[in-house]
């Protein structure tokens, strides 16, 4: 998708502008520019492609293992680091973790990446699998489109002092008997990582029967939820129409995500009980 950001003049370089910035059109609904992009060499909405990251350091964080640390002072809104690794679907991440489960493998660092693949960093990735959960965390997970395949990257939610560590909350659903221990340290400390989903855990019972049978599923199942989207569909329903500018700017940002059926409807009913003419003229 190619940006409505008029070309850089050399007047606007000697200033030193910032070109696709803030109001740049893709940078508003989380798309990197393509190499199409009127700004060129000079576009600043290419952080992943040009890895753009954060100075931070790995470090022991005591009873949670390692951690991750910035160096260097942040500010709101900060792209942190990509979170990269072996992208597996249904199928493969069920024989990873029968595999990591036979290896005695403490830490797995797993992270969806959409409905039907996830991300696993524990063989390949960066230092971005450092990034322990808290449940009052400083950073959060962005997915964002680069060259048409969605990727995700850690973004600051408020101002950060060198050396201090850094977090996110993991957001995912257990589904096994195991509860596992929280040691965030949060005054809002939930007690455990995460929550335990009933409907979720036959989901995926149900699909390893299949597997065990060897019956191949008619259809594929969604069984990495974007918990992330939905709970960002539930707030923007939770303020009955679009209300203000950023209701709608998140509404586009939350239809270029949406893949589910659901997921879509659930928006299109956000549209239908608006009644700010200045909201829908947007």
């Amino acid at each position: 998708m190619v940006c409505d950001c008029s070309p850089p003049s050399q007047e606007d370089i000697s200033m030193g502008l910032a070109f696709c910035g803030e109001d740049c059109l893709n940078r508003m609904l989380m798309i990197e520019c393509g190499s199409r992009c009127p700004c060129g060499d000079m576009c600043t909405n290419k952080r992943f492609q040009r890895r753009h990251y954060a100075k931070t350091e790995p470090f022991r964080a005591e009873v949670k293992g390692w951690g991750l640390r910035a160096t260097s002072d942040l500010s709101s809104g900060v792209f942190v680091m990509e979170y990269v690794g072996e992208v597996l679907d249904y199928p493969n991440f069920r024989l990873r973790c029968k595999q990591y489960a036979e290896d005695n493998h403490t830490h797995h660092y797993f992270m969806a990446l959409n409905g039907d693949e996830i991300i696993d960093a524990t063989q390949k990735g960066n230092t971005s699998r450092f990034i322990n959960h808290s449940c009052d965390p400083n950073c959060e997970t962005q997915k964002w489109t680069v060259n048409g395949q969605l990727r995700v990257g850690f973004f600051t939610l408020r101002s950060i002092p060198a050396g201090t560590e850094l977090t996110f909350d993991y957001q995912f659903e257990q589904y096994g008997s195991e509860i596992q221990r929280c040691f965030c340290g949060a005054d809002s400390c939930r007690g455990i990582i995460g929550t335990v989903k009933e409907g979720h855990a036959k989901e995926v019972q149900e699909a390893e029967e299949e597997e065990e049978v060897d019956i191949a599923p008619k259809k594929s199942k969604k069984l990495f939820d974007d918990h992330m989207l939905k709970e960002e569909i539930e707030k923007l329903e939770s303020n009955n129409g679009l209300r203000r500018k950023d209701h709608v700017l998140e509404l586009a940002r939350l239809m270029v995500r949406a893949e589910s059926s659901q997921d879509r409807r659930s928006l299109l009913h956000i549209l239908q009980v608006t009644k700010e003419a200045a909201c829908l003229r947007l």
